[in-house]
């Protein structure tokens, strides 16, 4: 994954400058932006040793979601409501893929707090919100914070310094971004525009689906630590 960090940061990098030069900068961004995700993608499915071959497609599924949700927000389409039905499936994917080989349901005040955290977010931006988004909009939030609660539920029941252990706190991690970036994003969109909002809403966001392809290859990372130590 190292030498795909090397490629991906600055992507990812000009993707971010792009958005903030405006329309200076708008090729660039239409151009960096969804292959920043693409080569995440990329460097998730070609894991040699993943966690298992069934959750690494999962999440592949997951971030191709991600990539087509990209490119519906890109301007000139901007399109809300599609890239809102991306991402909600991409989500439906990650929470699947979290689930897998969980021998115990999930770690519900996991799952309640991040629920209740969903429903404050939900309730502070309401009066924000254009009514014709309100209903698609809470049920985005719904499964976000269920993905969410489901990965850090995970996380909590792998006990242990294992291979799995390190990948469910990647994929713990990178679900927190995913509810800190689009909580940004929502803030700056319904309520009041952010100081740098899009340094803040795709510095959060490439780390977050970089988290969660990370979960896919964290064992080959452990095997070769133990190469390294013989």
């Amino acid at each position: 994954m190292k030498g795909w960090r090397l490629v991906i940061a600055p992507v990812a990098a000009a993707a971010i400058a792009g958005a903030l030069l405006g329309e200076r900068g708008l090729l660039l961004y239409q151009a960096a932006k969804p292959l920043a995700t693409l080569l995440i993608l990329i460097g998730a499915w070609s894991a040699l040793s993943p966690l298992s071959s069934c959750y690494r497609t999962t999440i592949a599924v997951g971030l191709a979601w991600c990539l087509l949700g990209d490119i519906c927000l890109l301007p000139p389409w901007n399109a809300f409501l599609p890239g809102l039905g991306c991402f909600l499936m991409a989500h439906l994917a990650f929470l699947l893929a979290f689930a897998q080989g969980m021998e115990r349901p999930a770690w519900w005040p996991a799952m309640l707090g991040c629920l209740a955290l969903g429903a404050a977010v939900a309730v502070a931006l309401w009066p924000d919100i254009p009514s014709t988004l309100r209903v698609p909009v809470a049920f985005y939030i719904c499964v976000i914070s269920l993905m969410a609660g489901q990965a850090f539920g995970r996380a909590y029941r792998s006990h242990g310094q294992g291979a799995a252990a390190r990948a469910a706190k990647f994929a713990a991690a990178g679900a927190a971004l995913f509810l800190l970036s689009d909580t940004l994003l929502a803030c700056n969109r319904f309520h009041a525009p952010l100081p740098l909002a899009s340094l803040w809403i795709l510095g959060t966001y490439y780390a977050a689906i970089a988290c969660i392809a990370h979960s896919v290859r964290v064992p080959t990372m452990a095997a070769d630590a133990r190469t390294a130590k013989a």
